[in-house]
């Protein structure tokens, strides 16, 4: 894989075209409690996105576990929007592309790709809708959607689409916010609880807009998907939803086996996974971490899903 030394701080014209965006959605979002704070939260999380760049890490690693052989494994990231990930996956090596349907964050990632790796060229970022990616049939090893799924009314035939443009064996990578616990809902950062989520949706944008809140943004963009239903309609599409946390867990790592830069994350699942071993534990272990994506305290779920063929 070839890697890409990344220099992440933004020229002032890019750090004002992100946050002319980020004021924009954030008004929508949140209406008359808007507060000027809430720009520059949403450019740490969105822009320099340390989330991101932490996925980009973990996601090398699965790479180079699933596809040992491989020099650069092709990876699709749907729901793209400042295109950090996409950025950071491109600098550790992986041949990745991202797609979204706000044309001014696209525009945003094009031109702070052509500032770091600018050999890389503009069709990395496309403006398009998940539910109709121009890509062929099993082009790529990894589809993710980061945080992405519940601002997508028809979020079935997004993941159909996905599951047609991944290749066989290939890592599907999900993560969304769990509407089935209790918790500060992470839009509108609000209290929330699950029977909000077993309402009907109407009923719900009443109860924002009484709180002055973004009701259009909430009945446009907010499609309240629930993780069970995620979850069984992944093994609808014959997924191995337990992919990730049996590779975490059972495939016991060396540190030197995932540098550079090993995530928290991983170092301590690779300690766990061989202390699980010494001790014939490894499949309750991994039972139990599966287990826990489902609890009613988790603020988001991750699936690491893999594709049987």
């Amino acid at each position: 894989m070839t890697t890409h030394a990344i220099n992440w701080s933004c020229t002032h014209e890019l750090e004002v075209q992100a946050r002319t965006l980020l004021e924009a959605k954030a008004r929508r979002v949140h209406g008359l409690r808007f507060k000027p704070t809430f720009v520059d939260e949403t450019f740490r999380s969105k822009v320099e996105a340390p989330i991101a760049l932490l996925r980009a890490r973990r996601t090398h690693w699965l790479a180079k576990q699933h596809f040992p052989g491989r020099e650069s494994p092709a990876l699709l990231d749907i729901g793209c929007g400042f295109g950090t990930f996409v950025l950071a996956s491109l600098g550790l090596g992986l041949d990745a592309r991202g797609v979204d349907m706000a044309e001014g964050e696209i525009s945003f990632a094009r031109n702070r790709l052509q500032e770091t790796i600018p050999d890389h060229g503009d069709d990395r970022y496309i403006t398009q809708r998940g539910e109709a990616l121009p890509f062929a049939d099993e082009q790529f090893q990894i589809v993710s959607l980061w945080m992405v799924v519940e601002h997508i009314p028809r979020w079935k035939e997004a993941l159909a689409e996905a599951h047609r443009v991944l290749a066989p064996s290939g890592l599907l990578l999900i993560s969304t916010p769990n509407y089935l616990a209790t918790w500060k809902e992470p839009h509108f950062h609000i209290p929330w609880t699950p029977a909000f989520a077993l309402l009907p949706k109407g009923l719900v944008g009443r109860y924002i807009r009484w709180l002055g809140l973004g009701g259009e943004y909430f009945d446009q963009e907010l499609a309240l998907v629930h993780t069970f239903n995620l979850g069984r309609f992944l093994k609808k599409l014959e997924y191995d939803v337990s992919y990730g946390h049996r590779l975490l867990f059972e495939t016991a790592p060396k540190r030197e086996e995932v540098e550079p830069e090993p995530t928290r994350a991983i170092t301590v699942a690779a300690s766990l996974a061989r202390t699980a071993k010494r001790l014939h534990v490894s499949s309750l272990l991994t039972g139990l971490v599966g287990c826990s994506a489902w609890s009613p305290f988790a603020r988001s779920v991750t699936f690491y899903a893999r594709k049987k063929g």
